[in-house]
């Protein structure tokens, strides 16, 4: 009995071993991604956003890609709004397809996203749903109110047990808070505004200039009964010549 009870905890121990080894393994999302070119804009908005590191990160991980023929609804996302809907694609915890395909459950399944975890979102915008319909198929949607199961399990890609499960799923997974910041539209380029024309010379006639005579100092100004210009030179002259004439005598 001792040498079957050291056996089996010899087993056991191993097992413990083996386990906390596939954990311990470093991984690099990007370079097992880069092997499947059918991902290849997954791949690339992993390592641009930073989920990339969030992934391999992570202990235990189950990423849920989407193919290149459904990543365009990304491209009228802001960059944060990108970041958080793939993140909202990255379970945290194992799953492959053996283990999606035994469970049942009654109810949809509430999973923790990577979302939740390094964005902390108001819940439950950080979880996903996950349920089976019928003909054992597996949909996945966010867990916010009012939210559809949009995507549904297509195939595995590739596994590291216990350590990484690559999923496809036939459509990204919506969420109202991970993806309503929109990429903000290129701004109109400024209108060219004209500058006023010059202003020419006015084509108004100018009033003619004046010619009334300028005043002499001490002379009275003249009223309208008075005589014109001419009469009043010629009766100054006569003056003039009067106090002359005085003088002379």
């Amino acid at each position: 009995m001792a040498s079957l009870a050291a056996a089996l905890s010899f087993c056991f121990l191993h097992l413990l071993s083996a386990a906390d080894a596939a954990i311990n393994i470093n991984i690099d999302i990007n370079k097992i991604l880069s092997a499947y070119q059918g991902f290849s804009a997954f791949n690339k908005l992993l390592a641009e956003t930073g989920v990339a590191n969030g992934i391999n990160q992570q202990p235990s991980i189950t990423v849920l890609a989407v193919d290149n023929a459904r990543m365009s609804q990304l491209s009228r996302l802001s960059p944060d709004a990108v970041k958080n809907t793939l993140s909202l694609h990255v379970v945290l915890g194992y799953y492959d397809e053996a283990k999606l395909k035994a469970m049942h459950p009654k109810q949809p399944l509430l999973l923790t996203t990577l979302y939740q975890q390094s964005e902390k979102p108001q819940n439950p915008q950080g979880f996903l749903k996950m349920k089976h319909e019928g003909d054992d198929q597996v949909a996945f949607g966010s867990a916010v109110p009012g939210s559809k199961l949009d995507a549904t399990f297509v195939k595995q890609i590739t596994t590291l047990p216990e350590r990484l499960s690559v999923l496809q799923v036939s459509n990204l997974i919506n969420s109202a808070d991970a993806s309503n910041s929109e990429a903000p539209a290129s701004s109109p380029s400024p209108r060219k505004v004209l500058a006023p024309a010059a202003v020419g010379p006015s084509l108004e006639k100018s009033p003619a200039p004046s010619h009334s005579p300028t005043r002499l100092p001490g002379a009275p100004a003249p009223s309208d009964a008075s005589v014109g210009y001419g009469d009043y030179v010629a009766s100054t002259i006569l003056t003039v010549s009067l106090g002359f004439g005085f003088l002379l005598l």
